[in-house]
């Protein structure tokens, strides 16, 4: 039983990568959320409308928790994607 959940969380982790890597090199909208124990300091996360976590540098703005922002998916993260903020579309 412990080998066939470990052999299925790789396929799950695996999938869900192939997914993510997707976005990489698009605009996507994403909900500025508050930062949570994995935000890397000096950042900031949102999440999109398909619940992936998407951090970025909040480069000194003011406050962004709550606002829907654009943001360019540069690369893949821990559990998520990395991203900067873009021009609205």
């Amino acid at each position: 039983v412990k080998a066939r959940c470990a052999e299925l969380a790789a396929v799950e982790r695996e999938s869900a990568e192939k997914f993510r890597r997707q976005f990489i090199g698009r605009t996507v909208e994403a909900l500025v959320e508050t930062p949570n124990t994995r935000t890397p300091p000096g950042c900031v996360r949102g999440l999109t409308d398909r619940y992936i976590e998407v951090t970025f540098p909040k480069d000194g703005r003011e406050s962004l928790v709550g606002k829907v922002v654009c943001l360019r998916i540069e690369r893949l993260s821990d559990g998520g994607l990395a991203g900067t903020l873009a021009e609205n579309r």
